[in-house]
């Protein structure tokens, strides 16, 4: 039950704060450290670029985890990570391109 309501409270949109180029990401202190067993995950790095690049505001974060063949949980520390450096920020979902019916 808790896997569910993690997919629900990180499934939105989110919006890329720095879109232009790659983040400084030592700068903030987001590479995996020896010593903390959370983050020990080699890949943490990889998600939090595939999060980064995806998030324009079209792609919520179930479409990113399943380009990548993911689940929303496996993402859940590198979206919590970006957002609380302020790279990542969440947003509500308003299509830029509207398809005429």
């Amino acid at each position: 039950m808790e896997k569910v309501l993690q997919t629900f409270e990180y499934a939105g949109y989110y919006s890329n704060q720095k879109p232009y180029g790659e983040p400084m990401m030592s700068k903030r202190n987001l590479y995996p450290t020896i010593n903390d067993p959370e983050e020990t995950r080699e890949d943490l790095v990889q998600i939090m670029m595939r999060v980064l690049n995806y998030s324009d505001g079209d792609y919520s974060a179930i479409d990113i985890a399943e380009l990548y063949d993911m689940s929303v949980g496996e993402m859940k520390l590198a979206i919590e990570q970006l957002c609380r450096t302020g790279l990542l920020e969440p947003r509500e979902h308003t299509p830029k391109y509207r398809k005429n019916i």
